[in-house]
């Protein structure tokens, strides 16, 4: 029912569209990353590894067709795509949808139906409900914006496990309110099956989930609520926020209530221009507790081709991130500091779901706990002192040192960081 309405109001603008000329980009970049997939990210480029890249981007008015493509020798760089080897390469496609944005009346509306990257949230490095460090998803997205007012649903088939389809709906709310103050808030459901596919509850972009899953009959499903702000204090001062929740007892009535539970937050702050012009400090708390995006069910877990769909990090950890940077605009040049403290748990996404409160010496009474992070952890120090350099047409060049100490074994290892992006491309219109 949705594609038929979507279709004539498509068909329509187009019409009405007074553009009499259309623009293709075609581009190619030469990748090369030294850090690994699931190390702690001190860069956002760090979302893709080395190789090529090659880029394709077709626009008419307010419609688009953008293709990327990403290939290399080294399969550890394809991890979020590519699986076969072909005449010694590995390969996957990094993007590929079509894009239509329109206004009908006051609403303004953006459709995009393939494979793309999305994010929710505040976080610098690491959003908890969905980030770009997931691998690229398979769907339909909506976004509606009415004056203040930001709506978004997405639709996004997973890839099968034990013969299960997997399938994850996402829905959110942004509310600007003032010049100061921004509110967000999400649901998403991960649910699997092996008769049909989606569930038509969980497609509906303005109920709430929660009670559609818990009400009989009951749904089977992993959901996670989030909410999250954005406040400015003064211009160049703000400070952010999120709560997920994965699973939070509320009550007390049988052994399966003194489950802990399972949650991630984050704290920031971010400071811009105050001590000299382009320059930036930003830092970062952040927590998830043991078993969050996890599941009873395998085919539920919180993962997309075994990468996290929400923190890149998983589960069972705490972390602080701070990151000073200042920007030298006549060069394109921005060198920075990134130091990031980090706990890793025992546990994480890839410990099998345990539920150590339903064992025979645990009692209701006396009920259950466990320490955060879960022993034996971890302790992390890292740090990184690099140099950014920004071409206009997209490349860059990314060199530093970074240095990381474990405070378990004593062990201290000093590493060159190299970051380069380098392409050429060319324009068309006709």
């Amino acid at each position: 029912m949705n594609k038929l309405l979507i279709i004539p109001i498509i068909f329509v603008s187009f019409l009405k569209a007074s553009v009499n000329y259309s623009k293709t980009e075609l581009s190619i970049f030469a990748l090369l990353n030294n850090n690994r997939y699931g190390d702690i990210k001190h860069h956002n480029n760090d979302i893709l590894n080395s190789g090529i890249l090659s880029d394709f981007k077709f626009k008419y008015g307010n419609f688009k067709i953008i293709n990327q493509m990403f290939l290399s020798t080294d399969s550890n760089s394809t991890k979020k795509g590519g699986g076969k080897k072909i005449k010694g390469f590995f390969g996957y496609t990094n993007l590929g949808y079509l894009e239509f944005q329109t206004d009908i009346g006051l609403l303004k509306n953006q459709w995009v139906y393939g494979r793309y990257y999305l994010k929710n949230g505040f976080s610098k490095m690491g959003d908890l409900l969905v980030g770009k460090d997931s691998r690229p998803f398979d769907g339909f997205y909506w976004k509606i914006n009415y004056k203040n007012i930001e709506g978004n649903f997405n639709a996004i088939q997973l890839e099968e496990i034990n013969n299960y389809k997997r399938y994850l709906t996402v829905h959110s709310l942004k509310l600007k309110l003032g010049n100061r103050l921004t509110l967000l808030f999400s649901e998403s459901s991960l649910y699997s099956t092996d008769k049909g596919g989606f569930n038509w509850q969980l497609l509906n972009p303005v109920i709430f989930w929660v009670p559609e899953r818990e009400n009989y009959p009951i749904i089977q499903a992993n959901g996670l609520m989030y909410f999250g702000l954005n406040f400015i204090l003064i211009p160049g001062f703000s400070l952010y926020s999120e709560f997920l929740i994965d699973d939070w007892q509320i009550n007390k009535k049988s052994k399966g209530d003194l489950e802990p539970n399972e949650f991630g937050l984050i704290f920031g702050l971010d400071i811009k221009d105050w001590l000299f012009k382009d320059f930036n400090f930003w830092a970062e708390y952040t927590k998830i507790t043991n078993r969050t995006y996890q599941s009873y069910y395998v085919e539920e877990v919180y993962t997309h081709r075994n990468f996290p769909i929400g923190h890149y990090l998983g589960n069972d950890f705490d972390l602080i991130q701070i990151n000073i940077s200042k920007k030298i605009v006549s060069g394109g040049i921005k060198p920075y500091l990134s130091i990031v403290f980090h706990r890793d748990g025992y546990n994480g996404m890839d410990t099998p779901f345990d539920e150590p409160w339903l064992a025979d010496d645990v009692s209701l009474s006396e009920g259950f706990s466990e320490p955060f992070p879960t022993k034996p952890f971890v302790k992390k120090i890292e740090s990184e002192l690099a140099i950014d350099y920004n071409f206009k047409n997209g490349s860059m060049i990314n060199l530093g040192l970074r240095h990381k100490n474990n405070k378990n074994n004593n062990k201290t290892i000093l590493e060159i960081v190299t970051r380069i992006k380098f392409g050429i491309g060319t324009s068309i219109k006709y």
